[in-house]
């Protein structure tokens, strides 16, 4: 690419040689450059502030500055611009120094015209593709943005559209995945946890029970209590919303939250049994607000307790099927308004 062609045409050539200068010069003009010239490198920074250089021929053995020192300064201030050592036969040493420190390439006095005319052409097609490479990774970066967000986006409305396909066949539910994933969210809040892990329990504890959608409309609408043939097809319901939403959310805390959201902590829950800490965290959030949610709601086969007998439920399980510490937690931010409750 000539000065004519190029985008950015703006040579500086420092050396304490005038005539060496000058000689540059007057054939790197006649090539279409523009040219700026400097005796040291101190000069030389002067005019790098103010000018968009993109090219600068250096020579290494210079008063008041070095090269090495210049190309130092431009490597940290100005990592864009292509820089060509100039030098003596016997400053090869100096020249390696410079070429480790990312000099594009070097040219021995006396300098021969048509290899600086080649050598100054690689030097800027360099610097625009460093540039083309930049804009490259910036707009994909925005692109990869654009589209996150709007995976984002279909994700939510997939999650609604499910939300809202559940609770149509059992109008005993309605509202039941919004409220649990409020009283979820604040707890988790009570906890501690962190925006980005909020964000993850919220999701989960909103489709908790995403996998009743598996489960038939006369067992999840049955006025009178189940048999141990329905219980147990209710009680896939957990694992069914894992295989549901591992189809399109990649985030194990959240699809292990679902999984094993009717896990106890003495082991005698659903799906595997699992004891204790074993128990997912946000599984354990979920149980707590799930239960809470459930008792103070009607449901087919019986009216809903009032707020203090359902804390007391929660409080007098704990260790068998709520995590201790969160049920305290859970109950104090409900009794301290921290939590305020839905129905």
């Amino acid at each position: 690419m000539s000065g004519k062609d190029g985008i950015n045409n703006k040579i500086l050539i420092v050396d304490d040689d005038k005539s060496i200068r000058e000689i540059l010069a007057d054939y790197l003009s006649i090539l279409g450059y523009k040219i700026f010239r400097a005796e040291n490198g101190k000069k030389a920074i002067k005019i790098l502030s103010r000018e968009n250089i993109s090219c600068a021929l250096i020579d290494m053995m210079m008063p008041v500055m070095s090269g090495i020192e210049l190309i130092d300064y431009i490597n940290e201030n100005f990592p864009l611009i292509s820089f060509i050592v100039i030098s003596g036969i016997t400053e090869i040493d100096i020249v390696k120094s410079a070429l480790r420190k990312g000099a594009y390439d070097y040219l021995i006095k006396p300098i021969d015209i048509i290899e600086l005319d080649i050598t100054v052409k690689r030097a800027i097609e360099r610097e625009k593709l460093i540039i083309e490479n930049i804009e490259y990774k910036e707009n994909l970066e925005m692109r990869v943005n654009e589209q996150t967000k709007y995976i984002k986006k279909m994700v939510i409305k997939s999650i609604n559209a499910m939300i809202t396909t559940l609770e149509a066949r059992d109008k005993y539910t309605k509202g039941h995945s919004k409220r649990v994933s409020y009283y979820s969210v604040s707890l988790g809040k009570g906890l501690n946890l962190n925006k980005n892990t909020i964000e993850q329990l919220r999701i989960a504890s909103l489709l908790h029970d995403i996998g009743k959608i598996g489960v038939r409309d006369d067992i999840l609408s049955k006025k009178g209590p189940l048999t141990v043939k329905e219980m147990c097809i209710i009680q896939k319901h957990p694992v069914i919303g894992e295989k549901i939403l591992s189809n399109f959310i990649n985030n194990e805390d959240i699809l292990m939250g679902v999984k094993h959201h009717h896990e106890h902590y003495n082991g005698n829950g659903y799906p595997d049994g699992l004891k204790n800490d074993n128990i997912p965290y946000f599984s354990r959030i979920i149980n707590i607000c799930d239960s809470f949610d459930a008792m103070t709601s009607d449901r087919p086969y019986r009216k809903s307790f009032i707020i203090d007998k359902a804390l007391k439920d929660i409080y007098n399980k704990r260790y068998i099927q709520y995590d201790p510490y969160m049920a305290d937690v859970f109950i104090a931010l409900l009794k301290n308004g921290k939590i305020t409750f839905k129905y």
